[in-house]
């Protein structure tokens, strides 16, 4: 008889307990609601004159980034998936003109500067696409000449 008491008792001070806390979770979801409905009152007064495709893309990145559609670049680099992107992109990131997507995570980027600035360097043995700008037409016609001479193909085999 005297461990049922204890018992009940123990029970009754855990649901009073319980109940405490549900108490503080309604009240904190009470307030959370009201933010919301504030966050959402700001977010329609806001996205006015923002095109509706433009709007439906980044709430669904949003949605996928877990808060984060909006991604800086820095060095060239997206802040978001670590991807290195194209001059090009950092270019028009920085311009601003249109919104501009990372083609890695699709996070919108936005340009941040960097604190060792704005120059990228790039190894000059190392060679690119861009090399190709330096030589003249004639130039590239002969070393495309001398790659064919030094191929040779059997046809009998």
């Amino acid at each position: 008889n005297e461990d049922m008491k204890t018992s009940k008792e123990f029970m009754d001070s855990q649901e009073a307990e319980l109940a405490e806390r549900r108490a503080g979770i309604e009240a904190e979801i009470a307030v959370r609601k009201e933010q919301l409905k504030e966050l959402e009152a700001q977010e329609s007064e806001i996205s006015t004159g923002i095109d509706s495709e433009v709007l439906f893309k980044f709430e669904r990145i949003v949605k996928k980034k877990g808060g984060n559609g909006i991604v800086a670049i820095k060095s060239g680099v997206c802040t978001s998936c670590h991807m290195i992107l194209p001059a090009q992109f950092a270019n028009d990131v920085r311009n601003g003109k249109y919104i501009v997507s990372c083609p890695y995570c699709s996070s919108i980027l936005s340009y941040e500067e960097s604190e060792e600035g704005d120059e990228f360097y790039l190894d000059d043995e190392a060679g690119s696409l861009s090399d190709l700008d330096d030589l003249d037409d004639e130039e590239f016609d002969e070393e495309e000449a001398d790659e064919e001479d030094d191929k040779v193909v059997d046809y009998e085999e």
